[in-house]
């Protein structure tokens, strides 16, 4: 008999050892469980930030794309502006020097008309003029007889 009770009492202490190591191994379990959620939740949190982040920074990089676009426009306008512009100026300039071209092209058929008419003139009035004309004295014509030659 007292074998008996003795084996209880062993019985019984292993029983308590095993149900506290169970206890024991529970609440490790549960605490790691909690701390698995923590993990998780702080993983969902991260990983929701780093999404808000990925919209900001895309949405930036937008804006700057945007940005840029407008700058490269309103650049492209400006020039393409100032090369109208400047074709503009240069085809009235073109426009101008072909006027003054033509207009000192006229000025010099003139003056070679006005020079030709001059010469014309000169001739016309050299062909009138008395003090050249052939013989010198007005128009007569002398013989060889009336100006005292021999007679035969």
């Amino acid at each position: 008999k007292a074998k008996g009770e003795q084996a209880k009492v062993v019985k019984s202490a292993a029983s308590k050892e095993a149900y506290w190591d169970v206890e024991r191994l529970t609440q490790e379990l549960q605490g790691k469980r909690s701390l698995i959620e923590e993990a998780n939740a702080k993983i969902a949190e991260l990983g929701e930030k780093e999404k808000q982040l990925k919209e900001a920074s895309e949405e930036r990089e937008n804006e700057r794309r945007k940005h840029a676009d407008e700058e490269h426009r309103d650049r492209m306008k400006k020039l393409e502006e100032e090369f109208e512009s400047r074709k503009e100026r240069l085809d009235k300039e073109r426009a101008e020097r072909e006027r003054l071209a033509t207009k000192m092209e006229k000025e010099q058929a003139m003056t070679a008309d006005a020079g030709v008419l001059d010469l014309l003139s000169d001739m016309k009035a050299a062909a009138n003029s008395p003090r050249l004309a052939v013989g010198g004295d007005g128009g007569s014509t002398q013989t060889a007889d009336d100006a005292g030659g021999e007679e035969g």
